[in-house]
């Protein structure tokens, strides 16, 4: 799952949380602090955040990386 949305670090409330460092080179997991979940998932779910739960994702302006309008950053990034 994809997310490139505003406010979206934990919108699936998934049970572990991969975090990179600021500087992209680490990253550490941990178990995530939300409450006990009633149902668990029999697939293997992946997501991909745009930004953390208390920020907003950067847009790409039309012409750039060859977007022919505005997009978001990170699905403008994946597709190149």
């Amino acid at each position: 799952v994809m997310l490139d949305c505003c406010h979206s670090g934990t919108a699936l409330d998934l049970p572990f949380k991969v975090v990179v460092t600021p500087d992209g080179k680490s990253v550490r997991c941990m178990k995530s602090k939300k409450g006990k979940r009633s149902k668990r998932s029999e697939a293997d779910v992946i997501m991909v955040s745009g930004c953390q739960d208390d920020q907003t994702s950067a847009d790409v302006q039309a012409g750039s990386m060859g977007a022919q309008q505005a997009a978001g950053a990170m699905t403008t990034a994946f597709r190149h």
